[in-house]
């Protein structure tokens, strides 16, 4: 832990909708102390922490303690432990969740190939050097697939579950792709948090597009052509059935 200068931290690009009792938050501090540093990356971006640097703002301090992370595991373990850090905290709404789990998200990416960097980038294991030129897939070490570990440590620092969090997230790219049409999701998971009742209105929608795409591009019937629901007028249903019967005996 460290102490820097609140105006030292980039903050650009956070967007809490609603701060909550920064008040409270702040005679909390001033009684019992900060009982969680911020969070900041090596490069002084916060990662979490918007409402205390607000109530230390609020008390007339400059300075305020941080947590700088260097390393995926060692985000996850700050922010699983500030989930408990008081009755002051404000909870996330769903979009709010989903902007810092994506934050979490592309700092883990970061980090990742730092990581890689570190340890020499994408060169070959000595067993393929020595075989020469392009050795078999089976010398080439195994990737692991990264991105289910950090979605769940996403997840996990905003307080929800994993599949939770990929419906919200689903929902809020969905509405930013398409607001028209998809805008108003957001707004109403963010209000009644029912995260999972948004993500299938989602669905049926998408749906309905699909189908609506798949009746445009259907080729229309060549003139004269019966339609699918209308009846063929080939044959004459003028006729009485017991005329048509007596027709076939002939």
């Amino acid at each position: 832990m460290e102490t820097i200068q609140i105006a030292d931290i980039d903050v650009r690009g956070r967007t809490r909708k609603e701060m909550g009792d920064i008040v409270g938050l702040a005679a909390s501090i001033e009684r019992l102390g900060l009982l969680h540093p911020v969070v900041v990356t090596a490069d002084n971006k916060l990662v979490v922490g918007r409402r205390r640097i607000e109530a230390f703002k609020k008390l007339g301090r400059t300075e305020i303690p941080v947590n700088v992370v260097h390393n995926l595991d060692e985000l996850a373990l700050l922010l699983e432990a500030e989930r408990d850090e008081n009755t002051c905290r404000k909870s996330y709404v769903p979009s709010e969740a989903v902007e810092i789990g994506e934050r979490i998200e592309a700092l883990a990416v970061k980090l990742a190939k730092a990581a890689q960097k570190a340890a020499g980038g994408d060169k070959k294991s000595e067993a393929a050097k020595s075989l020469g030129g392009n050795s078999p897939k089976r010398f080439e070490p195994q990737k692991r697939d990264e991105s289910k570990r950090t979605t769940s440590q996403a997840a996990a620092a905003v307080g929800v579950d994993r599949r939770t969090y990929e419906k919200a997230k689903a929902v809020v790219e969905a509405a930013k792709a398409d607001p028209k049409r998809h805008g108003d999701l957001t707004t109403t998971m963010d209000k009644t948090g029912k995260v999972s009742q948004a993500y299938q209105e989602l669905k049926r929608r998408e749906k309905r597009v699909e189908l609506e795409a798949k009746a445009a591009a259907a080729p229309a019937p060549a003139a004269g052509e019966p339609t699918p629901r209308e009846p063929s007028k080939s044959a004459d249903t003028s006729l009485p059935s017991a005329t048509l019967a007596l027709w076939h005996l002939v």
